[in-house]
């Protein structure tokens, strides 16, 4: 059975290439000091060292092994309001170098995505779950990905032949 990890659809995209938030720096100063601002109160984690890439997280890509949908109900289900249709891309497994794919598996501890069960990866942790509720809660806006598991990849994305589908 073929396998999917999914990106949401870059606000103001321009292309159809994926980059690294470093990358992107050097391509498109405008649409990095935009990216950029979702580390706002987070600055230190753009520096933050994946030693079994060599490199930084603002030099990967983060995809998402949990199916959009998926998170986008639970959001809902906690009670937060139906937000726009977010668009999101989904991207063969097969299709990426998993040489150069690593899994944070529990706070900053990376693997190879090769060495770890994917299957355990398409579901959305209980406390990726609690945090929604005690954010709503609070009144704040969370983070999507927040406790989820988050692959990381080194390298360039071209999505032109992938599908993009809304949620």
């Amino acid at each position: 059975m073929e396998e999917f990890v999914y990106h949401r659809v870059p606000y103001n995209m321009v292309g159809r290439i994926l980059y690294p938030l470093n990358a992107l720096k050097e391509i498109n100063q405008e649409l990095y000091e935009y990216q950029i601002q979702k580390y706002d109160g987070r600055e230190y984690t753009k520096n933050k060292r994946i030693d079994k890439l060599k490199c930084n997280w603002g030099d990967v890509v983060f995809l998402s092994p949990i199916h959009p949908k998926i998170i986008i109900d639970e959001i809902e289900a906690v009670g937060f309001p139906k937000n726009n249709k977010q668009l999101w891309i989904k991207i063969p497994l097969n299709d990426l170098d998993l040489n150069n794919i690593v899994v944070d598996i529990d706070e900053d501890k990376f693997e190879f995505l090769k060495k770890v069960d994917f299957s355990k990866l398409k579901d959305l942790p209980e406390k990726t779950k609690q945090y929604y509720r005690e954010t709503y809660k609070k009144g704040g806006n969370p983070l999507i990905l927040a406790y989820a598991p988050h692959l990381m990849y080194k390298g360039v994305i071209d999505i032109s032949n992938y599908e993009v589908f809304e949620v």
